[in-house]
């Protein structure tokens, strides 16, 4: 996404998921960008702007393989 005026890009990420708590979200395994304002989230479809001030909580899973 575009940065805004004073916004800096802290880091990036791909193959990230978004989930509400448990609850698995259509925001799956997309693009990420942590910005010094916001958490810019995509995929070919759809695209998530998310104000740092509205994120509650944040946790890292690592990935797994499900056969």
């Amino acid at each position: 996404g575009q940065l805004y005026v004073g916004e800096a890009l802290v880091t990036s990420q791909n193959g990230v998921s978004i989930n509400d708590g448990s609850e698995k979200t259509d925001y799956q395994k997309g693009s990420i960008e942590l910005t010094s304002h916001r958490i810019l989230w995509k995929d070919k479809s759809a695209q998530v702007e998310l104000p740092l001030s509205s994120i509650v909580c944040c946790e890292k899973k690592d990935a797994s393989i499900i056969s």
